[in-house]
Formats: structure tokens, sequence, C-alpha cells
């Protein structure tokens, strides 16, 4: 091997070794991204224990139908939140108006 050879495969033999060191660091340095806490999508309601009574029915069809109505305003609350996050960053591409401020 001529001179040339070898230089080039040191130097080609540091690049790696400096590449590899740099892609250690940057993954052991990186923030690590936690999940946010998770919480029950849906909870188990109790029901009251059947008692053959009509009254006692219809209010255990009464606590289920509030409870699904809670679940389906908490996920109209979540979908408001998406929806005005995508009008602001669509919005967020128009054109400054001064007369606006």
């Amino acid at each position: 091997m001529n001179s040339d050879h070898k230089f080039t495969l040191a130097v080609g033999a540091l690049a790696l070794v400096a590449v590899l060191l740099v892609g250690f660091a940057v993954t052991q340095t990186a923030p690590r991204i936690s999940s946010p806490p998770t919480t029950p999508e849906a909870t188990v309601t109790d029901t009251a224990p059947a008692t053959g009574k009509v009254d006692d029915a219809v209010s255990a069809f009464l606590a289920d139908v509030e409870a699904e109505q809670n679940l389906l305003l908490e996920e109209e609350s979540d979908l408001d939140l998406v929806t005005s996050d995508a009008n602001a960053a669509g919005e967020f591409g128009q054109a400054y108006d001064e007369n606006e401020l």
C-alpha cells in the first residue's frame, strides 16, 4: 500500500470513530419525552342492585344516561381544543395586517 491509501484509510477510520462518538453523545443527552399521565377513558359506574322496582330501574337508567352525557361532553371539549389548534395553525401562515392591532 502506498502512503496515499494509508492516509485515506486513517482519515476514514478517524471520521467513523468521530461519527460514532457524536451519535452516542447525542443519544445520551437527548431529553426523554415522557408520556402524559394516563387517565381511565371510561369509568365503570356502580349499578344499583336489581330490586325489581320500576323506580329503581329508571333511576339506574338515568344515572347511566348522565354518565354517558358527561363522557360525550368531555369528548366534545377535546374536539373543540383540536379544532381551535387547527384553526390557529391555519391562521399562522396568513399575511400580516397592521390594522388588526
